[in-house]
């Protein structure tokens, strides 16, 4: 049984890989309403296996693992619809899946720190971009640019925003034993 201060770090662990257990749950069911559902009932597993997580260990791994059993769980049960993929094409997938998000964490990660590191004027620039959903076109009237001049702002931006995740995630790589 968990104490309170367990159930709330729990909690918080929870909140904060749900995206992550349902992309995981997405790219092994694809259909949004199989997702759902099981995305639904992996929750309510997990609540109730909060006493079963061992604190200290990596939480999204054991969440995803569990929403990998409810999935195949799901499948089983609606082996009767149309034809499924096989399971072991599925867990490859996963696998995949699962690989492609600790790339894109690192990178999301590198992405924060090298925005840090840029010119103010250059982060407001990319911000006011993508931040506000703002094409391109729209953020040039706003700020009385052409577009080609923004364009190229923000193709110089990227560009050097792109350089620094790289020299990040090399760095990054060299550390690793």
């Amino acid at each position: 049984m968990l104490n309170s201060l367990q159930r709330e770090r729990f909690h918080r662990l929870f909140i904060e890989h749900q995206r992550a257990i349902y992309a995981h749950l997405f790219a092994l069911l694809t259909n949004v309403s199989d997702v759902e559902e099981v995305f639904q009932t992996t929750c309510v597993v997990l609540l109730d296996k909060a006493d079963q997580y061992q604190e200290g260990t990596d939480f999204r791994a054991w969440a995803t693992r569990v929403a990998e059993l409810e999935a195949y769980n799901y499948r089983r049960r609606q082996q009767t619809e149309r034809q499924r993929f096989s399971d072991a094409l599925v867990e490859t997938l996963a696998d995949q899946r699962t690989a492609m998000s600790e790339e894109l964490s690192l990178r999301a990660a590198a992405l924060r720190q090298c925005m840090r590191k840029l010119p103010v004027a250059d982060r407001d620039l990319v911000q006011q971009r993508y931040a506000g959903r703002t094409t391109t076109k729209q953020l040039a009237e706003r700020l009385g640019r052409s577009v080609e001049g923004l364009y190229k702002s923000i193709q110089r931006v990227r560009a050097a925003l792109r350089q620094c995740i790289e020299r990040s995630l090399a760095a990054e790589e060299r550390t690793q034993p």
